[in-house]
């Protein structure tokens, strides 16, 4: 079976939801042994029939645009045509292949489309269907890896969605709202299947759009850590969390994730300080967008003053906002927390949580949503719009060592049921049951 994956999230220069997605996606379709090919986004023009030019252009800043006559030509014509794709072969990849697997999902053929993303978008928006990518030879399967108007004549066409947050929550993103909910409704329609993973999503979409539930298949998600960095001693965790941040074990509590209005971070810094914790909350995330007010809660309350150790005056830390952090010092930071924050108000599934759960760190999380459905009775579950009830679990958290250790055994047992294994069993029976 040969399956094409869509890639586009693999390009953006920081990490985000759907590229961990599309990775462990490619990873376990590749170990249950289906040949597997990637559609990879690029902002250069393409050279049909020079594939290392091609690929040169994956790993270069993005070219010149003619922006208002090459726009406007794009939004007049979409693609009426098609989009010209050039495949680059596994065998005569030049680049190093650690850049390689990260670029491409390691993925063992690839085709490059140049700007595909966007003139999907325009394609649809002139004429109200998919834009066609061109290929020399069409797979079993065509499976995207987000919500886009694309499709591959002859194959099999699978989309995911992974969350209906632009409708759920339209004040949380910028998203063109019309465009969003009219592409929903045509793909349910025109889909061979819609794949989502979490039943909150199956149902959102399915009422939304009106489409078979036999149509909507939940996947799930499952957590690839590499073993390596589940095997570090618990000293070495220790170490690495004083040297690098200079945070004690067990000692401080997390948020990680994007920072947006989705994920809730005022109210829980404002939960967090009035729960009089002494331990401080290390926040860990890149700016999304309409963060503005989240930046300046922090600010507001980054120290309570400063303590005198009896040899210094040093500042009493409250607050702590981490940018980037490589994935070694993530996963320490996780497995070296007290307990993961995350109360976020909407996720389609909500990876720090199962990533919590899995490294042995208790969680408090948000009720009625995904994320109790992947916490399971394994955290602390609060109303994410009431600051008082997330007060009181951070102080349940706070104060109650045989809590935080249930939590740990619940946990690490729910991780189990979204296993790669688990996950791997639910894949198949969705690629199985096309052909």
């Amino acid at each position: 079976m040969r399956i094409l994956y869509e890639l586009y999230n693999l390009s953006l220069p920081s990490g985000t939801g759907i590229a961990t997605y599309a990775r462990n996606l490619c990873k376990t379709s590749k170990e249950l042994g289906y040949d597997i090919g990637g559609l990879l986004h690029t902002n250069r023009r393409l050279r049909l029939g020079d594939p290392q030019s091609t690929e040169a252009g994956l790993f270069s800043p993005p070219g010149r645009r003619k922006a208002l006559v090459g726009t406007t030509l794009r939004r007049m014509l979409g693609a009426p045509f098609g989009i010209p794709t050039v495949r680059l072969e596994s065998d005569k990849i030049s680049v190093q292949s650690e850049q390689w697997e990260k670029r491409s999902g390691g993925v063992q053929d690839a085709y490059v489309a140049s700007r595909y993303h966007e003139m999907a978008r325009l394609h649809f928006q002139r004429y109200g269907k998919s834009a066609r990518i061109l290929l020399d030879q069409p797979p079993d399967i065509f499976h995207t890896t987000q919500v886009i108007p694309l499709s591959v004549p002859g194959a099999k066409n699978i989309y995911t969605i992974h969350d209906l947050v632009p409708l759920r929550m339209p004040e949380a993103t910028t998203d063109d709202k019309s465009y969003f909910v009219n592409m929903i409704r045509y793909l349910a329609q025109t889909a061979d299947r819609i794949v989502t993973v979490s039943e909150t999503s199956r149902n959102d979409i399915i009422g939304l759009t009106g489409v078979s539930p036999e149509k909507v298949v939940n996947t799930y998600q499952a957590v690839s850590i590499p073993q390596d960095l589940l095997e570090i001693p618990t000293n070495e965790v220790e170490d690495i969390v004083k040297s690098f941040y200079d945070l004690n074990y067990k000692d401080y509590y997390l948020f990680y994730g994007a920072i947006e209005p989705k994920k809730n971070l005022s109210r829980l810094i404002d939960a967090f300080v009035a729960s009089d914790t002494r331990s401080p909350l290390v926040v860990v995330g890149g700016l999304g967008w309409q963060y503005g007010a989240d930046l300046r809660k922090i600010r507001e309350h980054k120290s309570r003053g400063y303590l005198f150790d009896g040899r210094h005056l040093k500042e009493d830390i409250r607050i702590r906002r981490l940018d980037y952090v490589p994935l070694l010092q993530l996963i320490s930071l996780i497995r070296g927390a007290k307990a993961v924050l995350f109360p976020s108000l909407y996720e389609g599934f909500g990876l720090p949580v199962l990533e919590a759960m899995l490294l042995g760190t208790p969680v408090l999380t948000s009720k009625g949503s995904s994320l109790s459905e992947v916490a399971g009775d394994a955290a602390v579950l609060v109303d994410p719009t009431d600051t008082v009830d997330m007060m009181r679990g951070i102080r349940a958290l706070d104060g109650d060592a045989e809590l935080r250790a249930e939590l740990v055994g619940r946990g690490q047992a729910q991780s189990a049921k979204f296993s790669e294994q688990a996950y791997a069993e639910r894949l198949t029976k969705l690629y199985e049951g096309l052909l």
